[in-house]
């Protein structure tokens, strides 16, 4: 058995003071919830057992600004019992013009990340669409997911095979399936 080293885990965001802070939003690309507080947010991540590793994809949306301004958020860890006191660690943020924000190199593994957990999202609301016969929405969800992720893939083989898959996908869950197959559908986009 596994045993649980860290009960309750959150995530700490700290936002800057002031009207730019409560600007910032954050959002999970995943299953754990996230709770506005005074001065930041929580990311609820729950039990993490031994030699566990969780890899998670943060949202992080900033509100318009002067280009120059910048914001530098904290992140830190805690857990029910006190074991885990993280310092923290901070990321900042500059503000620049549209285009130079778009010539900025793309971190592809960041990218696949978020493709895969987006492709996961999509799966389980089409399965869940499929399930109540509306295999219309099951199939455009499946294909806007599929064309955002083509809008970044690139040349990148992963991102290009992960798009091809949602597509193959659409034509599948935009029409009847049987029980066993939307089970086991269901099954894989939540499990990853």
């Amino acid at each position: 058995t596994m045993d649980v080293v860290h009960r309750s885990l959150v995530l700490h965001i700290q936002t800057p003071p002031g009207p730019l802070g409560d600007s910032v939003g954050v959002e999970v690309v995943g299953p754990w919830s996230v709770r506005r507080r005074a001065g930041g947010f929580d990311v609820v991540l729950g039990d993490l057992v031994s030699e566990e590793h969780l890899e998670f994809v943060l949202r992080i949306m900033l509100p318009p600004a002067v280009v120059g301004t910048t914001a530098e958020l904290q992140f830190s860890l805690s857990d029910r019992e006190g074991a885990l006191r993280s310092p923290p660690a901070s990321a900042c943020w500059t503000w620049d013009t549209h285009d130079a924000n778009d010539r900025q190199p793309r971190d592809v593994a960041v990218d696949r990340l978020v493709a895969a957990r987006h492709a996961d999202r999509a799966r389980e609301a089409a399965v869940l669409a499929n399930r109540s016969r509306d295999y219309g929405s099951a199939k455009r969800l499946l294909i806007r997911v599929a064309d955002r992720i083509a809008g970044y893939a690139g040349q990148d083989s992963i991102l290009r095979e992960l798009e091809d898959g949602l597509r193959k996908d659409a034509v599948r869950y935009g029409s009847i399936m049987d029980v066993r197959s939307q089970k086991e559908a269901y099954y894989a986009s939540t499990s990853s």
